[in-house]
């Protein structure tokens, strides 16, 4: 990780993948598909971020002609750009707003 500041996403799905297969290996199906889902759940995470940047974006051009707009325009900014996530000690920055 070359900034601790910042959430790895891919070395993050990459260790689950390592994960999966060795516990898969090793006889231990259960945790493996376990382990496989948090992959995957993960990888949704970041299309839904993803897409949510995208209409904050959109809505960008209407905040200046709406209140109802901008209003949008902030609770998406707010809910995608945490600045930390409450379940990781210390808490990187999963997703950092676009600069």
């Amino acid at each position: 990780m070359s900034n601790p500041n910042h959430f790895d996403h891919d070395d993050h799905r990459r260790k689950l993948q390592r994960a999966a297969d060795e516990l898969e290996s090793l006889g231990r199906h259960d945790l493996a598909a376990a382990v496989s889902r948090a992959r995957s759940l993960h990888l949704n995470m970041m299309g839904r971020v993803s897409h949510a940047r995208q209409a904050s974006r959109k809505l960008r051009w209407l905040a200046e002609r709406s209140d109802f707009a901008r209003e949008a325009k902030n609770l998406i900014d707010r809910y995608v750009a945490q600045p930390e996530a409450p379940w990781l000690e210390p808490a990187p920055v999963l997703f950092p707003p676009d600069e």
